[in-house]
């Protein structure tokens, strides 16, 4: 004789269900199904009867709309993702035994948790990444091209360095425009880790920290970066997965890029990267740029605009640019001889006239 099978709570009951009927319900369905909610009680011991009068339930239910093109993409997108996690699951393991002790996510698919601690960490900013490019003689090693930039940069910088940062400032350029320099470039690296953590409408938002060399959530910010590398996610989707081991893709996001160089054009800019193609919608991405334009604009104004020059500014700053290995009296000795109508009375009051040029 059969033994009747039998169900300790209302899950285990609903999960029987769906896997006699063949597919999950939505919570719209399981209310059409049970609109009193008696299979859903936990605790509760159901039987077979109850399994069957579900099932009879389940049946009278209409068939599920075919899903969109839209929608089979966007599955197909998350699937994807998840594919890819599953690939660099060794990967991701050895980044949180590095970071965390341990392989498994920090906060299993908790990203409030997640956000909460990222926030609770001390920020400081001790320390600034500091980037050259320097054109090194081929045929050596590391070292030996460290060794020669030290004795370059000795030879190259006298000392002593003045303290007048419009002075620095020169030598700098000085560094950039003599006959034998090697120097290409000098940069600052972002430092900024993007985290997601939940926004005031009870909704999803990216974050943004500073890190400092050495601490913990530095290392964070560069073992995302390393992740979003190797699987072609953005950052902030790296650094999620690494805390929680969630997959997502925020549907659109938005960077501000803001311009205060003298000789950048245009003023601020606003980029949009859209994360999920399938998924986003005109909606969204109306908000996202609605969102950035707002941290950059104050409500109820129009772009910021650049101060005008003057005609003398102009002139100053036209002929620093084309006398930059003069010192200050030399310069102001020239401007006096070309324009004995505009004279300054004193070195120092045309390099403070030529600081305010600078303004933005």
């Amino acid at each position: 004789m059969k033994e009747h099978q039998r169900f300790d709570g209302g899950d285990a009951l609903r999960q029987a269900a769906e896997n006699r009927f063949g597919r999950s319900l939505t919570p719209q369905e399981w209310g059409i199904v049970d609109p009193e909610g008696w299979s859903g009680r936990s605790g509760a011991a159901y039987d077979e009867a109850d399994l069957d009068e579900l099932l009879a339930e389940m049946a009278k239910l209409p068939p599920p709309p075919e899903p969109s093109v839209r929608d089979k993409k966007r599955a197909q997108s998350l699937a994807s993702r998840y594919r890819t996690a599953s690939e660099a699951k060794e990967f991701v393991e050895r980044l949180r035994l590095h970071l965390f002790g341990r392989p498994s996510a920090p906060f299993k698919d908790d990203g409030a948790a997640a956000a909460e601690w990222v926030q609770s960490q001390p920020v400081s900013r001790k320390t600034t990444l500091f980037a050259l490019s320097v054109a090194c003689p081929t045929g050596r090693d590391s070292l030996d091209n460290l060794i020669w930039l030290r004795d370059w940069l000795t030879t190259t910088l006298r000392t002593p360095l003045p303290d007048d940062r419009v002075e620095r400032r020169r030598i700098i350029k000085l560094l950039f425009q003599s006959e034998n320099s090697r120097l290409r470039s000098i940069a600052y690296p972002n430092t900024l880790l993007d985290y997601l953590a939940p926004d005031e409408s009870g909704g999803i938002a990216i974050r943004r920290l500073p890190t400092d060399d050495g601490t913990i959530l530095d290392s964070l910010r560069r073992a995302a970066d390393a992740l979003a590398k190797a699987t072609l996610w953005s950052p902030v989707s790296a650094v999620h997965h690494i805390l929680t081991g969630g997959v997502t893709a925020l549907p659109v996001t938005a960077t501000c890029h803001n311009r205060w160089g003298r000789e950048d054009f245009g003023g601020p800019a606003i980029t949009l990267q859209i994360l999920d193609p399938f998924g986003v919608t005109a909606e969204q991405v109306a908000e996202a740029y609605t969102a950035a334009r707002e941290s950059i604009i104050r409500p109820g104004t129009g772009p910021r605009k650049r101060a005008r020059r003057s005609e003398k500014s102009e002139q100053l700053a036209s002929l620093v640019a084309e006398a930059a290995t003069l010192t200050w009296k030399e310069l102001w000795i020239l401007w006096n001889l070309r324009h004995p109508t505009q004279r300054f009375p004193s070195p120092d009051a045309m390099r403070q006239a030529y600081q305010r040029t600078r303004r933005p």
